[in-house]
């Protein structure tokens, strides 16, 4: 791939090279609608050409999975589950994580939602339960 630059001398400053990337992830996410289809193919370019490494946020596992080569799940804080993205979503450990997999969009409006609701009480982040903080879900 080649990269585009407005000028020449841009190529040599770091910094501006980093400004323009961010602009593509910000622009990516601002529209918000095509996130999910634009996202996936600027990750892999800028890893590949420009080696960077990202961290990628998100409660979308449907989205995060083809983005991420590793996926750590975290609830109130603490990692509970990281594993290779293809196990992960295919056999997860974590009541957190199939719960979130669950929850993934459906993009057929006459798929019927297989999400169970989480029952029991969410913790408070300030003062979380000792143990596993999902134990009272």
């Amino acid at each position: 791939m080649n990269s585009a630059t407005l000028d020449p001398a841009a190529a040599r400053v770091p910094l501006q090279q980093d400004a323009a990337i961010i602009g593509l992830v910000g622009l990516a996410h601002a529209s918000s609608h095509f996130s999910h289809l634009l996202l996936p193919l600027l990750f892999p370019v800028f890893m590949t050409e420009f080696g960077l490494s990202y961290l990628f946020i998100s409660h979308d596992l449907s989205v995060v999975r083809h983005v991420s080569d590793r996926i750590g799940v975290m609830y109130l804080g603490r990692i509970v589950e990281v594993a290779e993205a293809t196990r992960l979503i295919a056999a997860p450990l974590h009541p957190y994580t199939r719960a979130l997999i669950a929850s993934a969009p459906v993009p057929d409006p006459r798929a019927v939602s297989a999400v169970v609701p989480l029952e029991g009480v969410v913790p408070s982040a300030a003062a979380p339960p000792a143990g596993c903080h999902f134990h009272t879900r």
